[in-house]
């Protein structure tokens, strides 16, 4: 038998079209624990998987990139979420987790997807193309002196990270113990597609604890809370309060 070429291995497992199909693999997967909740064992998960590899549609995809390999928008967008601005902004309310190592970044992304299923792609992409605008206009008005966070302190940027808290809240209390299972539910089956092992419950409560007590040193006036109120129907206060009290 002869062995593969392990450098020509690597270097397909780093090309741009491995990177899509791995891609296209993890959204799927993402898929199937939103609308397939509890329902799905590991083993079933994987068989799903491997079907889903074998398909119609991945192998005209991967003959199609085999041929032209372009970068859709959503690739890019989603293969670099890490460095979203929108996410940046989310991380930096638990930023202490990672600097006293409680959390470590390459788990980062588990969190990403889990608050994508919760909060929507389309509102994910829309809020960082926001953010994206609130940085080129500091990076204008600052010029040389222009840091983060100028970014994460501003009204606008403010904004948007308490519209999100407050719609993850809003999903989160619709049924608290329910949610939450489902939350470290998906949490365990995403970590499947890197063989990771994360600490769910415990990391999980932890860093919703810290991005509500952003909260505390939030200046927001009656106007505001009744504009956070529209967005979900109900009393947001109320229930942020009631979300910190379970954790």
């Amino acid at each position: 038998m002869v062995k593969p070429d392990m450098v020509q291995f690597k270097e397909a497992a780093n090309s741009p079209c491995m990177q899509h199909s791995q891609m296209l693999l993890q959204q799927f997967i993402n898929e199937l624990l939103i609308t397939g909740k509890d329902s799905f064992s590991r083993s079933e998960i994987t068989d799903k998987a491997a079907q889903f590899l074998s398909s119609d549609m991945m192998q005209e995809d991967h003959m199609q990139r085999n041929m032209s390999c372009p970068a859709t928008f959503t690739s890019r967008y989603f293969e670099s979420k890490r460095r979203g601005f929108f996410w940046r902004l989310v991380t930096y309310q638990f930023e202490n987790l990672i600097k006293t190592e409680f959390l470590t970044r390459d788990k980062l992304p588990y969190y990403f997807d889990l608050f994508t299923a919760i909060f929507e792609r389309e509102n994910v992409v829309r809020e960082n193309e926001r953010c994206i605008q609130i940085v080129n206009m500091l990076r204008a008005s600052e010029d040389k002196d222009f840091t983060l966070y100028h970014f994460y302190d501003h009204p606008e940027s403010q904004a948007i990270l308490q519209a999100f808290l407050v719609k993850v809240a809003a999903y989160i209390m619709y049924n608290y113990q329910d949610r939450l299972d489902w939350m470290i539910n998906f949490l365990e089956k995403r970590s499947l597609v890197d063989n990771v092992e994360i600490n769910k419950e415990t990391e999980l409560k932890v860093i919703l604890k810290e991005l509500y007590n952003s909260f505390d040193k939030a200046q927001i006036s009656t106007a505001d809370w009744e504009k956070l109120d529209k967005l979900v129907g109900l009393d947001t206060k109320a229930i942020i309060q009631d979300l910190r009290a379970q954790l």
